[in-house]
Parts: structure tokens; sequence; C-alpha cells
């Protein structure tokens, strides 16, 4: 980790490379640089948002898998 980027931020982008899902459909964790989470489907651009500690939650105990 680059010890210039405050240790939020660093989590933030990490979601970046974490395998998702929304409504079952392959997605990706956007909107770093703001207050919540936007997570977007990779086909239809389908997005919901989240705070950044919710977001954390599903990766962590849901395996990724967003519902909106």
């Amino acid at each position: 980790m680059n010890s210039n980027i405050p240790a939020k931020d660093a989590l933030r982008e990490a979601f970046a490379s974490v395998n998702v899902t929304l409504n079952g459909e392959p997605a990706k964790i956007c909107g770093f640089d703001n207050p919540f989470a936007t997570v977007a489907q990779i086909p239809s651009g389908l997005s919901a948002d989240w705070s950044w500690s919710a977001v954390g939650r599903i990766v962590d105990n849901h395996g990724g898998r967003f519902r909106g």
C-alpha cells in the first residue's frame, strides 16, 4: 500500500478488484471519491448506492452478492 494514500481511500480502491454481482448480474463497485459507493451492473448499467460500511459487510459476509 502506498503510504501517501489514506487508509480509507486505499480500502475503497481495493473494492475495485472484487468480483461482485447486483441482482445476480456481474457488477463493479465504483464512486471511490464519493461518500457512498455505487454498485453498477456491467451489462445494463443499472446501479444502486450503498454506504461504504455496508459494501464491506456485503463483500465480507455475503460474497459480494448485492440486491437492489
